[in-house]
């Protein structure tokens, strides 16, 4: 069946298929490259076999690396339109009836790449003299067209129906089942069901025990009906852990007791889940699947889990093969478009003339640039001068601008800035320095690029001259490719240029021309695999092949000057993704070539002379390339798709490194599927109700940069238990009627008044009025409110001060724990590692906070941080306790011990540490307690 299309929606977001174990944050495209070396096949352009391969390969020599078991992501958004679901293992025997398992499951997802809109008037670009006025919006549009690439992404050899199902033996939990296979899951009445049904005048309750259905998500809901052993359901919505009928697929509901009439409701009413078996049906098995209708995708959301790919090697003698291995994990990842990229590269670098300048990300770095170092020191500063950074001086990078301050021993220091290393910022000896910032392109004296190299900013060191100008660390190859490293400017530059994504900086488009059996050819006689004559006629092949555009491209790009032979093979390309400044050349090549998955059998027939006595286990093998063919089962069926194979090919790194580093969530709406991975316990139907509500309160509370959005959600959701509660748990509380509601929990008179007055909505005059927080859409506005308006915390998220924004909305830091999870889980599905200022591998530092800056902050967290203590919801750390009890008895000796009318120590009934209880000496007690337990 075609597919029903809906408007389809454009990428707006970007994600690594499965992100990198101990990756530092944030993580370039290289990074990505270099652990995709640890691969034993399956690279790009060409495979282990020295034929054509079109996409990459993650496997168990990949599993160190990089993060397999929670499946593979969706590399940007767009539609799944079509899959196939394996029930179980393929099974493949070769002649000595020695049998291999693999998986020729796929899922195919549709991406449509749209170019931005030219804005209505855009200032000058590089080398233009005036603003470009757009003359005809219908021919810069997101409508026209041209403006849209439509591209696939295909994943292979996806993991079985019978792998989702736990298996005891094999030790493996149930996996999460991705929505678009349609499976509907229902619920059994089953042998973990022990309710007896009740007897009644007349008639006996049955054998066998069941299920009772309740009123309501509760235990202490009334009784409407039960389920005897066998009945199935499906399930309509989930509270908890129980389940709301939908319908009786299979049985009937009976009354709870023998021979009456079921309780009206009974059929819609509530289960208790856990007493339950569960089995789910997909929509397809074992068929190339077409979708009536796509089902949209969000980056980073699960497309499916490592299928099995064995081959002659790991086969062997044996019986039927079980429904699943797990013996050679394994997942084929590829991306490819039938469009003419090269007319939509050329439009789009038009394009990115007239975008501003705030959109590049994307160092190129051109042959023969040459990189900057610093000059040696010229001037110092002596032993025991105080220096202060200077008010122009910049907040980040490896120098400083200091001035000196003055002390007894120097009362007039000398007023001319210098600037020094800022690790040198606390050190009290001599100190080198320069007069002028250590750099400078007046006469670079750092290598030259021999090579062209493209490098994202957002994940390099980076430093201010303090005349408006950036530097970035940088490495590039020289002529004899070895790695050198300095500094490249993004103003000025003699050939080194700021781009953007935009730009496609660095791709190269070309024609793979080669056949199969000339690329075959040439693996052999480079591996002088053959008879004499046999060689004579592979090195016809091989000299052919090195005219191909993308072996003399491969050649160019990876082979040093003296060792261009022209024999570029799989391995090279491994050992090549292990130097950055020669794997980025291979993940920017788009290659044109007809793909492994379709095409006539004829290309792989066409092998069969020189195969030899391995003609059986070939034939055997052709097989499975048959098997594995899709184009067949969704050319014509799907709209876009190339109706012939041969399409324009891309490393799914490079697509992704180009675009991931300038893309973040400042300007797009939070989608309900990047909700769901945020918050994974909130039910659909609450996603659904707030996810407008939350995306109008980002525009109308200025909650914009993709920052602050992951802040705001974090702290909503953890003080509304994921959107459940809007409503303050628990039977009485001293401040009440004024108890916390809304989805930040609003509490306090005072605030209630506040929000009144911002609002002009009346929530204050009685019950009736005050649970309008607890509704839409003032549960959701009421927070924003708080958050953005009466906190002041957009400053605080813009700067990622996390401990501060915390102290503010909870006033200690409890649940920091929480809150920080579900922080870290928004930055990594909003894709903006690389926008966070001070998050470090998913931690923040105390001293970076404003709370390091505040009394009683500072103090909180002392206690939050205490072992000895039980302030909830954060891992208690030792020197983090000793660092707030410190500091707050520093900040306090600042302020002059204030004193209250009484003489007595000012700060007292913090944080209940009682009510007479000087906060001085309960942080000098405690901090001698830590002292004293930690010897």
């Amino acid at each position: 069946m075609a597919e029903q299309q809906d408007q389809p929606s454009k990428v707006q977001s970007w994600a690594y298929s499965f992100p990198l174990k101990n990756a530092q944050t944030p993580a370039a495209p290289e990074d990505y490259l270099v652990a995709l070396a640890s691969a034993d096949d399956g690279f790009y352009p060409l495979g282990a076999n020295g034929l054509w391969h079109g996409g990459i390969h993650f496997s168990q020599s990949t599993s160190d690396k990089f993060v397999q078991d929670g499946g593979a992501r969706c590399i940007a958004d767009g539609e799944v339109v079509a899959y196939r679901l394996d029930s179980k293992l393929q099974e493949l025997t070769y002649p000595d009836a020695s049998k291999a398992g693999y998986s020729s499951g796929f899922t195919l997802v549709r991406h449509r790449l749209v170019l931005p809109p030219v804005p209505p008037s855009t200032p000058a670009s590089p080398g233009n003299t005036a603003p470009s006025p757009v003359t005809n919006p219908q021919t810069t549009g997101t409508n026209n067209p041209q403006d849209v690439l439509t591209f696939f992404s295909l994943y292979m050899h996806t993991l079985a129906w019978a792998g989702y199902k736990a298996d005891s033996q094999q030790h493996t939990a149930e996996k999460t089942l991705p929505a678009y296979y349609g499976a509907t899951k229902q619920y059994v009445v089953g042998t973990k069901s022990t309710d007896l049904q009740l007897s009644s005048p007349g008639h006996d309750a049955s054998a066998q025990p069941g299920l009772r259905i309740r009123s309501t998500h509760s235990p202490n809901g009334s009784i409407l009906g039960w389920l005897p052993r066998g009945t199935k359901v499906e399930i309509a919505t989930t509270h908890g852990k129980w389940g709301k009928i939908s319908s009786v697929v299979e049985g009937a509901v009976q009354s709870y007791h023998a021979g009456q009439s079921p309780t009206a409701g009974a059929s819609v009413g509530w289960v208790f889940l856990p007493e339950m078996d569960s089995e789910s049906k997909p929509s397809a098995l074992d068929q190339i699947y077409v979708l009536p209708k796509p089902h949209k995708v969000a980056a980073g959301e699960l497309v499916a889990y490592l299928g099995e790919y064995q081959r002659l090697a790991e086969a062997r003698a044996r019986g039927p093969l079980p429904p699943v291995l797990g013996e050679r994990p394994l997942l084929h990842l590829e991306v490819f478009t039938g469009e003419d990229i090269s007319a939509f590269i050329s439009r789009s670098r038009e394009r990115a003339q007239h975008l501003p300048a705030k959109d590049r990300t994307l160092l190129l770095i051109s042959k023969g640039a040459k990189l900057a170092l610093p000059r040696a020191e010229d001037s110092s500063i002596d032993a025991g001068i105080n220096i202060k950074p200077t008010a122009d001086s910049p907040s980040e990078g490896v120098w400083c601008k200091v001035q000196q301050v003055s002390s007894p021993a120097h009362p007039h220091p000398p007023s001319t800035p210098l600037w020094i290393k800022r690790s040198d910022l606390a050190a009290t000896g001599t100190r080198s320095a320069w007069t002028s910032f250590p750099l400078s392109l007046q006469s670079p004296t750092g290598p030259t690029a021999g090579y062209q190299r493209v490098v994202s900013i957002t994940s390099k060191q980076r430093c201010s001259d303090g005349a408006g100008n950036t530097w970035y660390a940088a490495q590039v190859a020289d002529e004899s490719d070895a790695a050198a490293d300095g500094w490249a400017c993004d103003h000025g530059h003699a050939l080194v240029e700021l781009k953007s994504m935009w730009d496609w900086p660095g791709f190269d488009v070309l024609d793979h021309t080669a056949s199969v059996s000339e690329m075959f050819q040439r693996a052999l006689f480079i591996a002088d695999h053959g008879a004499p004559d046999e060689i004579a006629t592979f090195q016809t092949s091989f000299d052919s092949a090195r005219s191909d555009a993308v072996l003399k491209k491969l050649e160019d790009a990876i082979d040093g000057q003296e060792q261009r032979d022209g024999k570029i093979t799989s391995h090279e390309l491994q050992l090549a993704l292990r130097k950055p400044w020669l794997s980025d050349r291979i993940d920017h090549l788009i290659v044109r070539y007809e793909s492994e998955w379709g095409g006539a059998m004829s290309k792989w027939e066409a092998l069969n002379p020189q195969t030899h006595a391995g003609l059986p286990v070939w034939q055997a093998e052709m097989k499975r390339i048959d098997q594995l063919r899709i184009w067949h089962g969704v050319a014509g069926a799907v709209d876009h798709f190339p109706p012939e194979a041969t399409v324009f090919h891309l490393h799914p790194i490079g697509i992704v490194g180009n675009f991931t580093g300038a893309t973040c969530a400042c300007d797009a709406d939070l989608t309900v599927a990047q909700l769901k991975r945020i918050a994974t316990h909130a039910t659909n139907q609450n996603l659904n109700s707030y996810i407008d509500s939350l995306n109008q309160a980002f525009k109308d509370f200025n909650i914009k940069s993709c920052t602050s959005k992951a802040h705001f959600i974090a702290q909503m959701l953890q003080e509304s238990g994921e959107f459940a509660f809007t409503l303050e748990q628990g039977e009485h509380f001293d401040y009440d009627p004024w108890r916390g509601r809304g989805l930040i929990q609003i509490t306090f008179q005072p605030n209630y008044q506040a929000y009144q007055d911002y609002s002009g909505e009346d929530v204050t005059s009685g019950p009736a009025a005050m649970r309008k927080l607890e509704q839409s859409p003032h549960a959701l506005r009421s927070a924003a409110w708080f958050y953005a308006i009466h906190s002041h915390l957009l400053g605080p998220s813009d700067e990622d001060d996390f401990i501060w924004i915390t102290r503010t909305i909870n006033g200690g830091y409890t649940h920091y724990d929480d809150r920080l999870a579900y922080l870290n889980r928004a930055i990594d599905v909003l894709g903006i590692q690389s926008c966070m200022k001070l998050n470090r591998s998913g931690e923040y530092k105390f001293k970076e906070s404003r709370a390091y800056n505040e009394k009683r902050a500072s103090f909180a967290w002392g206690l939050w941080n205490d072992p000895g203590l039980h302030k909830p919801g954060k891992t208690k750390n030792r020197a983090e306790a000793q660092a707030g009890y410190t500091r707050y008895l520093e900040l306090d000796a600042q302020d002059g011990h204030p004193l209250d009318s009484h003489g007595q120590p000012k700060d007292k009934k913090w944080y209940g540490i009682g009510a007479n209880v000087c906060v001085f000496n309960y942080a000098q007690q405690q901090l001698q307690q830590l002292s004293s337990s930690g010897s």
